[in-house]
């Protein structure tokens, strides 16, 4: 009775480290799911911060280097309107808030992401489509 135990201890060991191996093998070649930073792959600069006092410099500043109905052209609403819509979508979504990025520098901006938005919806662009 003894060996018989013997033998099924044996193929129970046996199958669990097979099931161990297994469970391993398949995590050690998994992917992460992020992306995250590439070894060896260039950072793209963008710039944001300049984009951001340019537009600003253009725009919003108290004294703009172009006339209000320069913005009023290109935007088709006031600047108090764009300013109360991007209020608005940031208190909505946090999408529009200006958060960091995974290397802790700031992303785009309230501003910078609304102008985009608006620019997407008047060329009736879709995001996910190609």
């Amino acid at each position: 009775m003894s060996s018989s135990n013997d033998s099924f201890d044996e193929e129970f060991y046996f199958q669990e480290e097979e099931d161990v191996a297994m469970i391993l093998a398949m995590h050690v070649n998994k992917k992460p799911k992020h992306g995250g930073s590439v070894t060896g792959r260039q950072k793209l600069w963008r710039d944001r911060i300049d984009a951001h006092n340019r537009l600003m410099r253009y725009y919003f500043m108290e004294n703009p280097i172009y006339l209000k109905s320069y913005f009023r052209r290109r935007f088709r609403m006031r600047t108090k309107l764009f300013k109360h819509i991007a209020k608005k979508l940031a208190s909505h979504d946090r999408f529009f808030q200006q958060r960091r990025n995974a290397a802790k520098e700031l992303r785009h901006n309230i501003f910078q992401k609304v102008t985009i938005a608006l620019r997407m919806l008047a060329l009736r662009y879709s995001g996910g489509s190609s």
